[in-house]
């Protein structure tokens, strides 16, 4: 969620006539006992209040006694009329403070206007004092939201799964029906394959195309479940050559083949695997179309 912040300046602003809060002291209206006094604070009501005050929802009056051991506060509604009786002669302030919601205690209220002024309480006297609001000076928070983002999915992680990375200088061409039988030992997205391959540096000049597709089960027959991006093996010598899948799924402890497959003048355009006797004992080699006892040099990645 991402929010706003909108600095107001203070604005003094002088409320018109009909916004004006009337505080007075009046004996006649109320029955008081001797010597007492009262104090009426009328606050603006929806019709007569100023438009900078629409957002006004509440009032809160308090009345403190300068020369006198008096504080009482009381919460009103525009329109309403607040009465503080029995009231010692002497001198009070009373204030004035204006939320935008109806309770000010609430979390969510904001104080927006503020005012107040001194009142002489007189017994059998009326008072009257003008209270000028202004706005409150600081800062207002606006929370702004925003259309949701599109909700990234939860990251994984690609990891080595199988690994024949024994070598011994065994060459294979591209001519002949060559593959590698493994067994995923992890369930996801099978994303790459890496194979031990090189240039065959007696054809100088030529780039092979190479490209691996994966089948379901042993041998060539399977159900083809991805083809790799194809691979121009520009550099003589041997190297880990990479070749990206997308879509293809593997569960752990089932057999999958990889099938190498070349373009171009294959006995001219070969390529070396590498192996060693027997160095993978959860698949084996096919070349020529047949199992080996020998495996070549593969990695593979799965993500998860």
């Amino acid at each position: 969620m991402k929010k706003l912040l909108i600095f107001l300046l203070p604005l003094l602003f002088m409320l018109s006539c009909a916004d004006m809060l009337t505080t007075y002291t009046d004996g006649g209206e109320i029955e008081f006992p001797d010597n007492r006094g009262a104090v009426r604070v009328s606050l603006p009501g929806q019709q007569n209040r100023a438009a900078t005050q629409e957002d006004v929802e509440s009032y809160d009056v308090a009345l403190v006694g300068i020369d006198i051991v008096f504080e009482s506060s009381q919460i009103g509604l525009p329109g309403e009329t607040i009465t503080f009786e029995n009231l010692t002669p002497g001198n009070y302030t009373v204030t004035v403070d204006a939320y935008d919601a109806p309770d000010p205690a609430a979390a969510e209220s904001n104080r927006i206007f503020t005012g107040s002024a001194d009142a002489l309480v007189v017994a059998g006297q009326v008072t009257t004092v003008t209270i000028q609001l202004e706005y409150v000076e600081g800062d207002i928070e606006i929370e702004i939201i925003f259309p949701d983002e599109p909700t990234e999915p939860p990251v994984g992680e690609e990891l080595l799964d199988q690994v024949q990375d024994q070598i011994k200088d065994i060459s294979a061409m591209v001519y002949y029906e060559t593959g590698q039988v493994f067994t995923a030992g992890m369930t996801g997205e099978l994303t790459k394959i890496e194979l031990h391959l090189g240039y065959n540096a007696s054809s100088p000049g030529l780039n092979p195309e190479v490209w691996l597709v994966v089948r379901d089960g042993a041998g060539f027959t399977g159900t083809e479940l991805g083809t790799s991006e194809y691979v121009i093996l520009e550099s003589p010598g041997p190297g880990w050559i990479t070749f990206e899948f997308d879509d293809v799924s593997v569960s752990a402890g089932s057999q999958y083949t990889i099938e190498i497959v070349s373009e171009g003048d294959v006995e001219i355009n070969g390529y070396d695997w590498y192996d060693e006797e027997d160095i993978y004992p959860d698949g084996y080699a096919l070349w020529t179309g047949y199992e080996q006892a020998w495996d070549f040099t593969f990695r593979t990645y799965v993500y998860q």
